[in-house]
C-alpha cells in the first residue's frame, strides 16, 4: 500500500515495519527504564522540549486521518514534535522503583515490635512485683496493723513481736514428757482455730482478724482398748399422775489408753452414758384451758355400751384402760370404744399387782395386753394404768422399754365402794382443777351406780366450763410434754438401751 505521508519512507522500515525514528524512540525509552530514578529525572530536565512535545500534534493526527494511513493507526503510534520519534499511544508509564531498599524497612518494623513487647513485659513484671509486695491491714490480737501481703504466721509473730509460749509434749495421763514440745502457738483466723497444717499454709491476704496465743499440749501416741458403760434408770420428780419416758438410755464408751512413750495408762470417756429418765408430771394445760379426762378401768364389760351411749348423748369422750383378758372376751366392745372416738389403753393383761411379780411376769402382763388390744381393734398403744395404782421404780426396769406412759389419777370417784350415785358425782367433781384425771370403773363388779352417776357428773363439770378430752389430748394441752409422748404409742428407738439397774 502506498503511503502519502511525507515524513515516512518505506525503504527505511525494519523487518517489524518500524521507521528509524520509531526505533530511536524505542531505544531511548529502554534506556530511561534502565536508569535509576534520580538520573532519569536529571535527564528529563536536560530535555524539556521532549516533555513539552510528548503528545502528537493535532495537525499530524488530522493528516494521518486524512491520508487514511492504516499502517500508523494499526500500530497505534503517534509522531512526536519536531520529528523526534514515535511512541505507542496506549503504552502505560512504568512505575518508578523506590530509592529506599525494601529489606531495611521490614527490619525496622521488626525491631520496633520487639522494643514494644519488651516495654510491656517490663511494665508487667514491675506491676506484679508491686502487687505481690504491697502492704495490707489486718487485726492482730485486737489491734489494727499493716503487713506485707502473703506473710506467714511465723513471720507475723517475728515481725510484730507476738509473745506466745509453746505447749508441752505430755503422756496419756497428762504428765509432761517434754516441756515446750507441743505446738509453738495457737492461731485463730476470723473466729476459726487453725490446725497445725493450716497454720503453716496460711498467708495474710488483707482484712483478716488474727488471734495468736500460747501453743497447745500434744499427747503422745498410744494403743487403746474400749469398754461400754450401760445406762441406769433414774426418776425425775417425786409425784405426778402421769409418768413417761423423757429420755431413752444410751450406752457410754470408755477408752483405756497406754502411752507408746511413757508406758502410762489412762481411762478416757469418749462417749458419755445417757441414763433412761422417767419423768413424773401433773398435767398443766397451757393458756389455762379448762380440760379434764374421764377414765374407766377393768373393761370392757356389759356396761361398756351404756357408757358409750351416755358419753355420746352428752357430747363427751373418755379413755378406757382395758384388761387384756377382758378384751379377748369382749372384742366387739373394745372395738366399739375406738369407733366411738374414745381412747383405749392397757390395764395389764390380768390385773396383777405388778411390783409383786417377777420381771418376766411384769413384761408378760404389759405386752400381753398390748397384743390383745391390737388384735381386737387394730390400734397400738404403749400406755398403761397399773392395777391398784401400784408401780414402783424397779417395776419400770422389768418392762424392758415395752411401755412409755403410766397413767394414774387426780380425782378418785371411789365407785368401787358403791357409795351411791350422788356420792360418786361429789367425789369426782369436788375440788377438781384444770388438767385433772377422774377415776371410774367399767368392769370388775356391778357398775349400775356409775351408769346412774355419769350424766350428772358430765353436766356438772360442763356447767363449770370444763371440756372432756382423752388422755392423749389432755397431755397435748400441756406444751411441756413432747408430742410423741402424748400420742401414747411411742416405742423405744433404734440404738437405745433399756437399763437393768437403778441410778443411785
Amino acid at each position: 500500500m502506498q503511503n502519502d505521508n511525507p515524513y515516512f519512507s518505506p525503504s527505511d522500515q525494519d523487518v517489524f515495519g518500524r521507521t528509524p525514528n520509531q526505533r530511536a524512540a524505542s531505544r531511548q525509552q529502554r534506556s530511561r527504564q534502565a536508569q535509576p530514578a534520580g538520573q532519569r529525572s536529571r535527564s528529563a530536565r536536560q530535555r524539556p522540549h521532549q516533555r513539552a512535545t510528548s503528545g502528537p500534534s493535532q495537525g499530524h493526527a488530522r493528516a494521518a486521518q486524512a491520508t487514511g494511513n492504516g499502517f500508523v493507526a494499526s500500530r497505534g503510534v503517534q509522531r512526536t514534535h519536531a520529528g523526534t520519534g514515535y511512541r505507542p499511544a496506549s503504552a502505560p508509564r512504568r512505575r518508578q522503583p523506590s530509592m529506599v531498599p525494601q529489606g531495611r524497612s521490614s527490619n525496622d518494623r521488626s525491631k520496633g515490635m520487639l522494643v514494644l513487647v519488651a516495654v510491656i513485659a517490663v511494665a508487667a513484671v514491675v506491676g506484679i512485683f508491686a502487687w505481690t509486695n504491697r502492704s495490707v491491714e489486718i487485726t492482730l490480737n485486737g489491734a489494727r496493723t499493716s503487713l506485707k501481703v502473703g506473710t506467714g504466721l511465723e513471720q507475723v509473730i517475728g515481725e510484730k513481736k507476738v509473745s506466745c509460749k509453746a505447749g508441752n509434749f505430755v503422756s496419756v495421763s497428762g504428765s509432761v514428757i517434754d516441756q515446750g514440745g507441743g505446738t509453738a502457738y495457737t492461731a485463730t483466723v476470723d473466729g476459726r482455730e487453725l490446725s497445725s497444717d493450716d497454720a503453716g499454709r496460711f498467708r495474710v491476704g488483707g482484712g483478716e482478724s488474727i488471734d495468736i496465743s500460747d501453743g497447745a499440749d500434744v499427747t503422745e501416741d498410744y494403743s487403746s482398748t474400749t469398754t461400754e458403760t450401760q445406762p441406769k434408770l433414774e426418776m425425775d420428780g417425786s409425784y405426778g399422775a402421769i409418768a413417761y419416758v423423757s429420755q431413752w438410755g444410751e450406752a457410754g464408751q470408755d477408752e483405756v489408753r497406754t502411752g507408746n512413750v511413757s508406758g502410762q495408762t489412762a481411762t478416757v470417756n469418749v462417749r458419755p452414758v445417757k441414763n433412761c429418765i422417767i419423768k413424773l408430771h401433773n398435767v398443766t394445760p397451757t393458756n389455762g384451758q379448762k380440760v379434764v379426762a374421764l377414765t374407766f378401768d377393768d373393761g370392757p364389760s356389759a356396761y361398756t355400751e351404756k357408757y358409750l351411749s351416755i358419753l355420746k348423748e352428752h357430747g363427751a369422750v373418755a379413755t378406757f384402760f382395758n384388761l387384756g383378758q377382758s378384751v379377748d372376751e369382749y372384742p366387739d366392745q373394745a372395738k366399739a370404744i375406738v369407733d366411738a372416738g374414745c381412747q383405749l389403753c392397757s390395764h395389764t393383761y390380768s390385773h396383777d399387782d405388778l411390783p409383786k411379780d417377777s420381771a418376766d411376769k411384769v413384761y408378760s402382763e404389759v405386752t400381753g395386753a398390748f397384743s390383745s388390744i391390737t388384735k381386737a381393734t387394730g390400734i397400738t398403744t404403749t400406755a398403761i394404768r397399773p392395777p391398784y395404782g401400784d408401780f414402783k421404780q424397779s417395776t419400770w426396769l422389768s418392762t424392758k422399754g415395752a411401755m412409755t406412759v403410766s397413767v394414774l389419777w387426780n380425782m378418785d370417784s371411789e365407785d368401787w365402794r358403791m357409795p351411791g350415785a350422788d356420792k360418786i358425782v361429789s367425789n369426782a367433781t369436788s375440788g377438781i382443777q384444770n388438767g385433772y384425771i377422774i377415776l371410774m370403773h367399767d368392769g370388775g363388779g356391778k357398775r349400775d351406780q356409775d351408769v346412774e352417776a355419769l350424766p350428772t357428773l358430765i353436766d356438772t363439770l360442763k356447767g363449770q366450763g370444763y371440756t372432756f378430752v382423752t388422755i392423749s389430748d389432755l397431755m397435748k394441752s400441756d406444751d411441756t410434754i413432747p408430742e410423741e409422748v402424748a400420742s401414747c404409742d411411742q416405742t423405744m428407738p433404734d440404738g437405745a438401751v433399756w437399763p437393768t439397774e437403778l441410778a443411785t
